[in-house]
Parts: structure tokens; sequence; C-alpha cells
């Protein structure tokens, strides 16, 4: 592969922003650089390609292993190419072809499933790390009991965290809003 066929592209997509990312891919997709590989935390690999309009899709698989084959291949009998997993989310992709059906989801009602499904399996640990780990650390450190390089360290995890929680827990609060008030 020469260099100027290969393209990696440092991005960073949220939980709640699986949508933002999937119109990234499709644009890369666009300009001619088909998506192969992805690395976190967010380095994406792609391979140039003749430009075509290829919608991709994501879905949270947090199911058994045993039962990955068919979920595949559900997929498979509606035409979307599975390229990978990472992190529990399934990549797919499918080119745009007239009218056909370019949603993985089929109502909002599966959608809302996505969402709490991230919420509990991604966002909930988070929060329990926060408030069992970060937290009482920044707070021993604040009050003195260790040295001021750890106040800094676990400043700067509280701000991290606090940070994340924000952006994953309020983008996911308005996707849920949204879904339930379409349903």
């Amino acid at each position: 592969m020469r260099k100027n066929e290969a393209l990696r592209v440092f991005r960073w997509f949220g939980l709640a922003d699986y949508e933002k990312e999937e119109a990234f891919l499709r644009e890369k997709h666009n300009q001619g650089y088909a998506l192969t590989r992805f690395a976190l935390p967010g380095f994406y690999y792609f391979q140039k390609c003749q430009p075509q309009d290829v919608v991709y899709r994501l879905d949270f698989y947090d199911g058994d292993k045993a039962d990955k084959e068919s979920y595949l291949q559900m997929f498979r009998d509606y035409g979307w190419e599975y390229l990978f997993d990472v992190n529990s989310w399934s990549y797919f992709r499918k080119p745009a072809a007239g009218d056909e059906d370019l949603e993985i989801f089929s109502d909002n009602a599966s959608r809302l499933s996505l969402v709490e499904r991230v919420f509990r399996s991604r966002l909930l640990p988070l929060l329990v790390i926060f408030l069992a780990c970060i937290i009482p650390q920044f707070s021993q450190s604040f009050l003195g009991t260790f040295r001021q390089g750890w106040f800094v360290f676990w400043g700067v995890m509280f701000l991290l965290y606090v940070v994340l929680l924000l952006h994953n827990g309020v983008g996911l609060w308005r996707m849920k809003q949204k879904y339930s008030r379409d349903t």
C-alpha cells in the first residue's frame, strides 16, 4: 500500500455521538476513503477507493457471543457489510442505492433501546468509577493527605471525568428525549 493510498485520521466521538461518527465515515467514503480499521481512542484508518456514496451504521451489541453470528447474519441478509467491532460497537456499511432503506433501526423504540443499552453498559460504569474512586481520591489529595503531585493528578482526573460524564450524559439524555417524543 502506497503512502498516498492510506489515510489515518484522529477524531474523538463520545457515546452519544454515534450518528455524527456515521456521517463522518460517509463523508470520508464520498471523498474516496473507505474505512478499514479503528483503534481507540479515536484513530480511523482509511484506504483510498473510488468515491462512492456509502452509508455507515453503528450498532451497540452487548449480547451473547454465541448469538453474534446470527446477529451478523441478520445484517448480511439486509445487504449490510460487517466491518469490525470496537468496544461493543459494530461497524457496518452499505452503498446508498436509490430509495432502499438505509437504516438499521425499524423505529424509534429500537433507537431508544440502543440509547438505554449504551447508558447501562457504558455511562453507568463511568459514573460508578467517578463516585467510588475519583471523588474520594481527589478529596483526600485536596485535604493534604497526599503530596501536591497527586493533587494535580486527581484534579485532572476529576475534571476529565466531569467533562466526559456531562458530554455523554447530556448527549444520551437528548437522544432519549428525541426518540421518546417521536414514538
